[in-house]
């Protein structure tokens, strides 16, 4: 009888992993590579740690976004989430230089900072944690706002102010401090007591944050503050931006420097505008509400009667036809 042999079976080509690295080099077929890759086992998720590294340092695509836009994508789709080690593994390596720079400004859009939300268990602690982290080391003002975006997205507003509060007695920079704290939206439900204690030991730098954070609750309460702030509306200093809400319930200096917008007259007197004046003034957020009744503290008479004066002078003119604006000087009263 003839004896039996038994051949080793030879390696058949079409592993998961080189599938992988066929799908992930072309970008049309990015929707069928996240399907394939939740068809990975737990005990293949670390081979597929390495595609993403592999790709991340091979040619042509180590100065991409898209090697950590992908892992960012996997991570948001619970590929990682049975090997935790695997997860921190991949969110580690979003922090790895050359690519990192390049992964920074994609941040700053507003599509790609959306997508950089990690749910929990899938590497949100160690995205924020790796964020705080490369906040010591970045130089420029825009790569820090994309770096405080990407923990504001990621974290509670509990945890963003306690590890804020905990910052400011490492930073010494009480200006940089204040910046994060707005780029991080602490200021806009911030206690006011909380606040009020901010201003008295920071209050030269206080206006802008609280005023690009919607607060003039508080800076109609604290007379030097309003009058820093009324300065800085008559002088067109944007950094202040007091450009009222769309809300009810304005304040007085909100619809102060509403009613003396460039941008609102601009539109006024352009030929092109129909309907009276004060449609176009709502939109800046004149008139929605009785601003003259807004809750806050008179603390500066003459100022407040200033301010009390234009808004009447202006809600005169409102009735107005646009094209009376456009085309005359003589816009007396009808």
């Amino acid at each position: 009888m003839r004896p039996h042999h038994i051949h080793p079976r030879s390696e058949q080509p079409g592993t998961k992993p080189e599938r992988f690295e066929a799908l992930v080099r072309n970008f049309y077929w990015l929707n069928v590579l996240r399907f394939f890759c939740g068809c990975f086992s737990r005990g293949e998720l670390s081979s597929l740690a390495d595609g993403l590294d592999e790709l991340a340092r091979s040619n042509g695509y180590e100065l991409l976004a898209h090697p950590r836009t992908l892992s960012i994508m996997l991570l948001s789709d619970w590929v990682f989430s049975q090997q935790p080690l695997t997860v921190k593994r991949v969110v580690e390596a979003l922090f790895e230089q050359p690519g990192f720079k390049i992964f920074l400004s994609t941040l700053s859009q507003a599509r790609a900072s959306l997508a950089a939300v990690l749910p929990e268990r899938c590497g949100r602690e160690h995205l924020v944690a790796g964020a705080y982290r490369s906040l010591t080391a970045v130089r420029s003002d825009e790569d820090r706002a994309s770096l405080l975006s990407l923990i504001r997205t990621n974290s509670s507003k509990d945890e963003r102010l306690q590890r804020w509060f905990a910052e400011k007695r490492i930073e010494g920079n009480c200006s940089q401090w204040l910046s994060d704290g707005l780029r991080l939206g602490l200021f806009q439900t911030m206690p006011a007591e909380t606040i009020n204690n901010l201003v008295s030991e920071n209050h030269e730098q206080m206006l802008t944050p609280l005023a690009r954070s919607g607060r003039f609750d508080i800076i109609c309460s604290n007379a030097q503050l309003f009058r820093q702030a009324l300065d800085g509306v008559l002088d067109g200093d944007r950094e202040i931006s007091v450009t009222p809400a769309q809300r009810e319930g304005i304040t007085k200096l909100e619809a102060f420097a509403a009613a003396i917008s460039v941008y609102m007259y601009r539109g006024l007197l352009s030929k092109s505008q129909s309907g009276i004046a004060r449609r176009r003034m709502m939109r800046y957020g004149l008139f929605r509400t009785n601003v003259t009744n807004a809750k806050e503290m008179d603390v500066c008479e003459k100022e407040n009667k200033l301010i009390a004066d234009v808004l009447k002078a202006v809600e005169s003119q409102s009735e107005i036809e646009s094209t009376v604006w456009a085309t005359s000087l003589d816009r007396g009263a009808k």
